[in-house]
């Protein structure tokens, strides 16, 4: 009776005791070190939209691609990786391309099969219009925000509640404050990244994320620093907007990116006498491209590579 009474009162603190942000940051820290050490390696179909316009003038480009994009970590810098086979642009098949390569090389041994991976990413960088480079085309990457080898980059903040499918989540904000920072711009400055995710503050899953990577605030917050090893990723772009969300995956046992939604902008100066120059003293016009994208995931596998 008395273990029966000591459960109660146990039961009645953890409802009572209010939700703090310490807390939940370190339900979500431990949902996101979770995914990263149970699905260190997965693939996933991807259809994957380009928008480039370009201002004024009013022109645009419309690119299709429909890919297997892998979403692999390392374990040297706690960050995620991805790799896109192309498959078809506009809807025609590209010669050659075969489905399954990807999850075929990494299903090899550690670190020859990521070589592969990223060589086959490589052999498809042609057919994406633009976009992000390195750790940020993964549509995982902002979780690593929230890894223990991160979180001292970032101050949090709690910036209210969302009801979402019958849940309340919470949404907190997060920007980075200690360098070295993940993002640079072209001069090699480094730009602070900011952002939000919404949270179930009961089991710290993840349902949407954000980050804005904005270059005309480089340089800011880089005082401080931290001891971890830098790890930057060039913007050639004034402004980064990308918005994850996640749904969960009962195959898999937890919640994986099911879209990807990113904008990109910068002006480029027209010189006088030829072609775009970005920072020519000669400038006559600006230029205004835009970059909006579209990703959408689906039928994830997990990829175990032998040891």
């Amino acid at each position: 009776m008395a273990s029966v009474f000591g459960l109660l009162v146990v039961m009645f603190l953890s409802v009572a005791q209010p939700l703090s942000l310490d807390g939940v940051l370190a339900r979500a820290e431990s949902a996101a070190t979770a995914f990263r050490r149970d699905l260190p390696q997965v693939v996933a179909d991807e259809s994957y939209v380009q928008v480039l316009a370009v201002t004024p003038g009013s022109s645009s480009i419309i690119r299709s691609l429909h890919s297997e994009v892998a979403m692999a970590t390392d374990e040297d810098d706690a960050m995620w990786y991805a790799f896109r086979h192309v498959l078809d642009v506009n809807g025609k098949p590209l010669a050659g391309a075969t489905r399954g390569r990807l999850e075929h090389v990494l299903l090899g041994p550690r670190p020859e099969s990521l070589q592969d991976a990223r060589r086959i990413d490589r052999e498809s960088a042609p057919y994406v219009l633009m976009g992000s480079d390195g750790p940020a085309k993964a549509a995982t990457f902002p979780l690593m925000v929230l890894l223990p080898p991160h979180q001292a980059r970032f101050a949090f903040s709690k910036r209210g509640e969302k009801r979402v499918r019958n849940r309340t989540l919470w949404v907190v904000g997060y920007h980075e404050v200690r360098g070295p920072m993940f993002f640079g711009d072209v001069q090699g400055r480094e730009a602070p990244m900011t952002g939000e995710f919404w949270i179930d503050p009961q089991s710290g899953s993840i349902l949407r994320s954000q980050f804005v990577v904005d270059s005309g605030e480089g340089a800011r917050g880089g005082a401080e620093r931290t001891d971890v090893a830098p790890v930057l990723v060039g913007v050639g772009f004034s402004r980064i907007n990308v918005e994850v969300t996640y749904q969960a995956d009962p195959a898999l046992g937890a919640a994986v990116p099911v879209e990807m939604t990113e904008t990109r902008s910068r002006d480029v100066v027209m010189g006088g006498f030829g072609g775009p120059a970005l920072g020519s003293t000669s400038a006559t016009h600006y230029l205004r491209q835009r970059l909006s994208c579209v990703a959408k995931y689906a039928h994830y596998r997990r990829v175990v590579p032998s040891e």
